[in-house]
């Protein structure tokens, strides 16, 4: 047997594993992409209670609770897959950039710093817990099928 033969067997075997693990992605994927963005509404509803400390109490309890955000479902296919993560509240805007402070007259007061929770949390789950979580994803995909 020379240096370029080779056997074919095992082909046919990894050939059905890698097709079931392409049928099984986009179930899994969805799974897991759902499981990431309520444990983001989480985080950030966690941080806004730190940081959220003298405001006015309704806005603190609109933004601290699970019913001030909300998760849609995900949408796209394969690596296109998408949730869509939206803050309920009027003013969550101004809470989480920032804001300048007026009196009923018109006059300026001062600025008011925002508390960027949510910046922060995009670029924390970037770094970090995506990449966790796809690798957990690929080995739970690769267990599924037996690769």
């Amino acid at each position: 047997m020379s240096d370029m033969d080779f056997s074919l067997e095992g082909l046919t075997d990894l050939s059905a594993d890698l097709t079931k693990a392409i049928r099984l992605y986009p179930n899994m994927a969805e799974e897991r992409i759902r499981k990431i963005a309520n444990n983001l509404k989480k985080d950030v509803i966690d941080e806004e209670k730190k940081a959220i400390k003298n405001d006015d109490t309704r806005t603190k309890n609109k933004l601290t609770s699970s019913s001030g955000f909300s998760v849609g479902k995900v949408r796209g296919y394969n690596e296109n897959m998408e949730v869509d993560f939206s803050a309920k509240s009027k003013i969550f805007h101004l809470v989480e950039n920032g804001h300048e402070q007026t009196t009923k007259d018109g006059k300026r007061i001062g600025w008011v710093q925002g508390n960027y929770v949510v910046k922060k949390m995009r670029i924390k789950y970037a770094e970090y817990v995506m990449p966790f979580e796809m690798d957990q994803l690929l080995k739970d995909i690769t267990k599924a099928c037996d690769l």
